[in-house]
């Protein structure tokens, strides 16, 4: 699962970036979907998985879609309200690096 994540980060088109804070979300921008869906995908499936090991770098890589699309940052703000990731990821994950990484992509986004 992993892999199939990174290939789909590192094939995620720049031409779309903005870093108007401003600029209001464009669910159909190709960066904005790439976010969504690596996050969901990182919510719900691979912090339940037992490989662990390329967490830092997804997290990392998207970090950098965030920063190469600001108006990310007002969707995911809004999912950490209205959805249970904080309770789940935070509150009820016992693996402590994996809500480590979360709480690092929820500070970032705060930025």
């Amino acid at each position: 699962y992993s892999e199939f994540l990174i290939k789909l980060l590192d094939s995620t088109p720049n031409q779309f970036a903005c870093n108007d804070y401003s600029a209001s979300v464009d669910l159909s921008n190709p960066i904005m979907l790439s976010i969504q869906f690596s996050i969901k995908f990182y919510v719900e499936t691979l912090a339940h998985s037992k490989e662990k090991h390329q967490q830092p770098i997804i997290i990392k890589k998207i970090i950098n879609l965030i920063d190469s699309y600001i108006p990310s940052c007002k969707w995911l703000l809004e999912e950490f309200t209205n959805s249970l990731w904080i309770q789940f990821m935070l509150l009820s994950c016992i693996v402590r690096e994996t809500r480590e990484h979360f709480l690092n992509l929820i500070c970032h986004v705060m930025k």
